[in-house]
């Protein structure tokens, strides 16, 4: 497996170069390998924030982990942990997000503080980004424990189970990638047709727009007559003046 370096040490190569690297290794294999108790976590799993958001319902439909897709995929990146270590540990550790940890003081990994007492945390996404940059520091990447084996003799060391109980939930949650559809792209129909009443038929949602009424609608039969074409066009919005953008993907005849 491909492996990068910790944040503290110096990256020669961006998190998008080593999934492409690792997504080009995994082609060539029919099925990837399941992870064990000896399976190094300073590895990048190349998951989506979509597929990472799926994810984590995908084992308990009222996980308190929902929203985590983007902060996972962060981590990963910044830090070189496994996203899927990751979640593995907070479902663990916070009951899937549920525990009173979790729900008083974002605390997702049961990280205790310096003299005593659990961390709290703002939100749940800076917990996940403390988390990862621990494993990430001097306690456990830098000093060669990088496999679940390995970091639970440091993490949990009077919990010989939490190792096999976590390598099962990273292959639960790999496995669930199955189940994952990725999203269709938001549609727009703009009928052409000025004197239509039927609009075109997609089998997706979609929003009509009518066009504005002619200054005089030509006789059915007329040459000038407009054709009936539908445009498909991928409707986004600017995030700063939340005007809409319409941009066209390809015209449909019918």
């Amino acid at each position: 497996m491909i492996t990068i370096k910790a944040k503290k040490k110096l990256l020669t190569v961006s998190a998008a170069t080593v999934c492409a690297m690792t997504l080009a290794a995994l082609a060539t294999k029919t099925q990837a390998s399941e992870f064990t108790s000896d399976t190094h976590v300073n590895t990048m799993s190349c998951l989506s924030v979509d597929e990472l958001e799926f994810l984590t319902t995908s084992i308990k439909a009222e996980s308190g982990l929902v929203g985590l897709g983007e902060s996972l995929a962060q981590a990963e990146a910044e830090y070189g942990v496994n996203a899927l270590f990751i979640l593995a540990v907070a479902s663990h550790e916070s009951y899937y997000g549920r525990s009173n940890a979790a729900q008083t003081r974002n605390n997702l990994f049961g990280i205790m503080q310096r003299g005593g007492g659990q961390v709290v945390y703002p939100n749940k996404q800076n917990s996940v980004l403390g988390f990862a940059r621990l494993i990430s520091g001097r306690i456990y990447f830098e000093a060669d424990r990088t496999t679940p084996a390995q970091i639970n003799s440091k993490y949990a060391p009077n919990t010989p189970d939490w190792t096999p109980q976590v390598v099962e939930l990273m292959n639960k949650y790999s496995q669930n990638l199955s189940e994952y559809a990725p999203p269709e792209p938001p549609v727009v129909i703009i009928d052409d047709v000025l004197y239509s009443e039927t609009p075109a038929v997609i089998e997706r949602p979609v929003k009509h727009f009518p066009p504005p009424p002619p200054l005089s609608d030509p006789a059915p039969d007329s040459p000038d007559a407009p054709e009936h074409t539908v445009l498909v066009v991928h409707l986004s919005a600017d995030p700063l003046t939340k005007r809409k953008k319409y941009d066209i993907l390809e015209p449909i005849e019918v």
